[in-house]
């Protein structure tokens, strides 16, 4: 391939070729392909792909004998295709008269080259061609023969061997040559005529048909010496037994070009196709035969080591069946055999492949980063030696690694695996990439510049297939070993934009323990080690807290999630050794992210909102002295109906152990928003959800976004601030203290207009907690104090009430001030539900003051009402539910005022009559 790219329009539809520019020298852009661009197959000897065949079919289809051409099909204009063809032929004969005398054709963007016009006639023409092919093929053949030699045309063998197919996009619209047709078959005129062959082709022609190689293939070229007789080649770097053949192959040098400008897969599929097929004859056979059905028909050099590498890599040596005498040398099953019973090796296998193909191949050897690597490990031959193959296609070496590039479709256990899958990443990687797990004993065979030292080799990071896979690069750790400090550390890697969207990933931490390694988890799920996001977006950050001192295993998976193929799914792209010398001394993890990752989720874009600022698209946000903003735009009319809600989540409480908070979100300015206040100096997680509907689950909670909210510490503040700060705060302590409703509520308001609250924020906490604890029980009481007289007169008018109307009314008696001696008979009860005036049960109620209750009090009424339900209670009575409810309300605000509190009751007092108690540290709640 040359290096002047092609020009492309404005409209980006397809590639324009000037009359004066070389096709050698042109650039052919290959861009992906929609699905179903596949053909159906069509017979080998029914289906015309060259140049020649084409034109031939035209002369043929429009002339009734086959040699004199007939004017009246054309003249008529009866046909559009006809006549779209000959305006096309025109330009052709143009092309190739302005070709001859260096001018330039009075329409120059229109014209493209001859191979190119000759690939859209046949897509035009296809279904007339099949059905007028007659069986004189060979006549029809030399007509364009003559034709070519009419208009001076130099498309010749040699010519069309050295070209790829058109791009994909080329032809637009729905008219486009498909992917995945035999690239470069050969042409039947060619054979039958005997054309003289290329000299390039007379060079490897001596290689296939070396006495070294036919009867018993070997190997020719390797970087050990493997013969007695080998001769080592100073200006290659390699042995071999053939020194005459050398000076036709260039030194090792570093490929001019990357895999991916001259290799699509996709282009490749009836290669693929046919190598998968091979019959069983030809499994029985001899290798060099093999070598020929699947060589035969491709002239170029990238579909014969395909067609090579697919069918050595599908071999499926488990389900593989040996004759009971051993084959002979020179035939297939006796290499296959050697390979199952590790007596040979695919390198060399590889090798006698090519070799036969006339396509020089180098077996290289040295150390591999395998299987049995482990990280940083220094490499030693006995445990990490291997052999891997260079082909010399198109006068540059390329790397093929066939066995690594043979996958078995299955677990290592199971005895039925259907087939074997080729591995894409071993057929011709990019030395740059083959080099973070091969390095050849032989440097130069790197095929890189500068070459790369074994010291640097074992440094380098250990990164898998998956990641250059993803088009992935290394930002921040170039090495496999991490020495972390302070027990935290971020790793970073680049993304290709375009891709990027598609990506998701994963890390896993391990611990070592003696030999073996341990993966840290939260088994509570409150909290995880890792915090994956995304700085912008061409970029991940990897951040990691460990726990403590000790040696650690990081592994980084990922996938794209566009690709559907079946089996796909997350494998490796990186690997590290992390040494902590010191782990994390405030926070040793990260809060656990619900389900939709650190960031935002496609969803919150689909539902119509978008985050207001740039901070909260990286994941993490900074609140200020513990205070922040967090906005949302709302871009559909749809979107302003959205009920949202969110949880603060931390490492020690998890989105199972905190509520739902909704009230907070304000809507203005065409934006929701919610103002969050952290601790000073603390960390904390805002995860985002918002009701909708799911078309199977029906509506539900989802989760839009998560992210990481770092409170910075304190200012320091001078003199004055400091003795207005104090001042607010003892205001607020004694609200605290006396624990009054409208007190607290006056103390919280002074230190919010004094903006004090970041000074005093646990403080602050407290007392909002107590003022929504208050405000419930003076609910509860307005409750109570709203039941007329006729409902308690209900109550009293039981003559024989049930074990739970009893019991509650006991219990709201004690708690004002009538001890279970003076309830325990019902007549008892009645009676005081009968006083009216100052010692009337609802007035008492109205004058009840919840700091002049005790503790134990408060736990006998607990005792008496015992596990009852409140459902269980209005069943029976409105007006005993009601005292229900102000009972437990009551019971519920002590248990939390003495929470801290280290007491435990022995008995909890229901007598009058004096009751020791002891007291011990421990904490009630527990004993509760």
């Amino acid at each position: 391939m040359g290096n002047a790219p092609s020009e492309i329009d404005d409209a980006g539809k397809r590639n324009r070729i000037t009359p004066n520019m070389s096709r050698q020298n042109t650039q052919i852009t290959v861009r992906p392909v929609d699905e179903g661009m596949e053909m159906d197959f069509v017979d080998e000897r029914s289906m015309s792909h060259s140049p020649s065949q084409v034109f031939a079919e035209r002369a043929w289809r429009d002339t009734p004998d086959g040699r004199t051409p007939s004017p009246n099909p054309m003249s008529n204009g009866g046909n559009y295709k006809k006549k779209k063809a000959i305006d096309r032929l025109n330009q052709v004969m143009d092309y190739m008269s302005a070709k001859r005398s260096n001018t330039v054709l009075s329409n120059p963007a229109s014209t493209r080259s001859t191979k190119d016009i000759v690939y859209e006639l046949e897509e035009e023409f296809s279904d007339d061609i099949n059905k007028k092919l007659g069986k004189n093929q060979e006549e029809k053949y030399n007509v364009i023969e003559n034709f070519f030699e009419r208009m001076g045309s130099t498309v010749s063998a040699g010519e069309e061997s050295s070209e790829r197919d058109p791009s994909p996009d080329y032809y637009g619209g729905s008219k486009k040559r498909p992917l995945g047709d035999d690239p470069h078959p050969v042409s039947i005129g060619e054979k039958k005529k005997g054309l003289p062959d290329d000299p390039v082709d007379e060079k490897k022609n001596r290689l296939a048909t070396s006495q070294l190689n036919r009867e018993k293939p070997t190997v020719q070229f390797a970087t050990m010496k493997f013969h007695k007789k080998c001769v080592y080649s100073q200006t290659h770097f390699l042995y071999t037994r053939d020194e005459s053949l050398l000076p036709d192959m260039p030194p090792p040098h570093p490929p001019y070009t990357r895999k991916s400008e001259i290799f699509d897969a996709r282009q490749y599929r009836r290669v693929d196709k046919k190598a998968l097929k091979v019959r069983k004859a030809i499994i029985n056979g001899m290798l060099s035969e093999l070598v020929t059905y699947l060589t035969e028909r491709y002239r170029d050099d990238i579909s014969k080591l395909r067609a090579l590498y697919v069918w050595l890599t599908s071999q499926n040596l488990r389900k593989l069946k040996l004759p009971l005498k051993p084959a002979r040398e020179g035939h297939v099953l006796h290499y296959l055999e050697k390979l199952k019973k590790k007596r040979g090796n695919y390198a060399q296998l590889f090798s006698h492949l090519c070799n036969l193909a006339g396509l020089p191949c180098v077996v290289i050897h040295g150390y591999l980063k395998g299987s049995t690597y482990e990280i940083g490990q220094t490499l030693s031959k006995d445990t990490h030696y291997g052999e891997w193959n260079a082909v010399l296609i198109n006068n540059n070496w390329r790397f093929i690694n066939a066995y690594w590039g043979s996958c078995a479709v299955g677990t290592e256990t199971d005895s039925d695996i259907a087939m074997y899958r080729l591995d894409e990443n071993f057929f011709m990687p990019d030395p740059d990439q083959l080099a973070y797990t091969h390095f050849p004993e032989e440097q130069k065979w790197q095929l890189l510049e500068p070459s790369m030292s074994m010291f640097i080799f074992e440094k380098r990071a250990f990164l898998k297939e998956r990641f250059f896979e993803l088009d992935m690069r290394v930002l921040s750790h170039p090495d496999c070993e991490i020495k972390v400090q302070n027990g935290e550390e971020e790793i970073l890697f680049g993304m290709n934009p375009a891709r990027a969207p598609n990506l998701d990933f994963m890390c896993f931490i391990f611990l070592k323990e003696e030999k073996d390694y341990r993966i840290l988890y939260d088994d509570e799920n409150r909290y995880q080690h890792d915090f994956l996001y995304r700085p912008n977006d061409d970029s991940l950050s990897i951040k990691i807290r460990f726990p403590k001192k000790g040696t650690y295993r990081v592994e980084i998976v990922g996938k794209d999630n566009s690709i559907m193929d079946e089996g796909y799914d997350y494998d490796w792209i990186a690997v590290y050794k992390a040494t902590v010398v010191n782990g994390c001394k405030k926070y040793v993890a990260f809060p656990k992210a619900a389900d939709a990752g650190w960031g935002n989720s496609p969803i919150l874009e689909q539902i119509g909102l978008e985050s207001a600022n740039y901070e909260q698209r990286r994941a993490i946000l900074t609140a200020e002295e513990g205070m922040c903003t967090i906005g949302y735009e709302i871009k559909t009319p749809e979107a302003r109906d959205l009920m949202l809600s969110y949880k603060m989540i931390n490492v020690n409480s998890g989105l199972d152990d905190v509520t739902m908070e909704s009230d907070d979100f304000t809507m203005e300015d065409g934006k929701f928003q919610v103002h969050i206040n952290l601790p000073p100096g603390d960390e904390s997680a805002f995860c985002l959800f918002a009701q909708i509907d799911d078309p199977e689950y029906g509506s539900i909670e989802k989760n839009l976004c998560n992210y990481l909210i770092i409170s910075t510490p304190l200012k320091e503040l001078d003199k004055q601030e400091k003795q207005a700060v104090k001042s607010v705060e003892e205001v607020l302590d004694d609200a605290i203290h006396f624990k009054q409703l409208e007190m607290l509520e006056r103390a919280v308001d002074l230190v919010e207009t004094k903006r004090a609250t970041r000074h005093m924020y646990a403080k602050v906490m407290e007392a909002k907690d107590t003022i929504e604890r208050l405000k419930s029980i003076s609910k509860m009481m307005h409750k109570v104090l709203s039941l007329d007289q006729r409902t308690i007169a209900e109550i009293r008018g039981y003559s024989n009430p049930s074990p739970e109307i009893h019991a509650v009314m006991k219990a709201t008696l004690l708690l004002l001030g009538h001890y279970e001696e003076e309830t325990r008979e019902w007549r008892s009860v009645q009676a005081i539900l009968g006083k009216t005036g100052r010692n009337s049960l609802k007035r008492k109620i109205n004058m009840f003051d919840i700091n002049h209750c005790k503790l134990d009090i408060a736990l006998g009424a607990q005792k008496l009402l015992g596990d009852m339900k409140l459902q269980d209670i209005l069943n029976q009575s409105c007006g005993a539910a009601t005292f229900f409810e102000w009972t437990t309300e009551i019971i519920h605000e002590m248990k939390n005022r003495y929470e801290d509190d280290v007491v435990q009751m022995t008995i909890a007092r229901t007598r009058s009559s004096r009751i020791s108690y002891t007291r011990q540290k421990t904490s009630i709640c527990t004993e509760l």
